[in-house]
């Protein structure tokens, strides 16, 4: 419904306006403008990295490749877990590509994130199905291992 995705761009936003990381995409601004509103993000000069996988045509990372992107991930989600963050939805599709290279990860699409605190688990089921995580599919709570 248009109220969901309204209140899911204004939970992107403070998120977001609240990250200062190199591997977290920048937010930059917000306005409304038509009833819609819209969030301007640093640009990420490459693609997804679904998209950069797709343009393969199954040729093989190198293992330092993946490593390499791997780690800025593994960095990223350390990040937004050491603010009490959980994305809740991390896939190819959410991780952007940039720098002259095309090699630099951006973590993006905190829309469906949740903000913790000590004495909630977040229980929801949000996210992308082929990609939910275990605690998710059974019902149970998750936390930041869930990411």
């Amino acid at each position: 419904s248009d109220t969901y995705e309204f209140n899911e761009c204004k939970n992107e936003v403070t998120i977001l306006s609240n990250l200062h990381y190199p591997h977290i995409i920048k937010y930059l601004d917000s306005f409304i403008e038509h009833q819609s509103l819209h969030i301007v993000m640093e640009y990420a000069t490459n693609s997804t990295l679904q998209e950069y996988i797709k343009n393969r045509q199954g040729r093989m990372l190198s293992q330092d490749e993946i490593l390499f992107l791997f780690s800025q991930l593994v960095l990223a989600v350390n990040f937004i877990h050491s603010c009490k963050i959980l994305h809740r939805d991390i896939k190819p599709c959410n991780i952007l590509l940039t720098g002259s290279k095309g090699n630099v990860l951006k973590l993006s699409d905190f829309g469906i994130s949740k903000l913790l605190n000590a004495t909630n688990n977040a229980r929801s089921i949000v996210g992308t199905p082929s990609y939910l995580s275990p605690e998710l599919c059974l019902g149970k709570a998750y936390s930041t291992q869930s990411d």
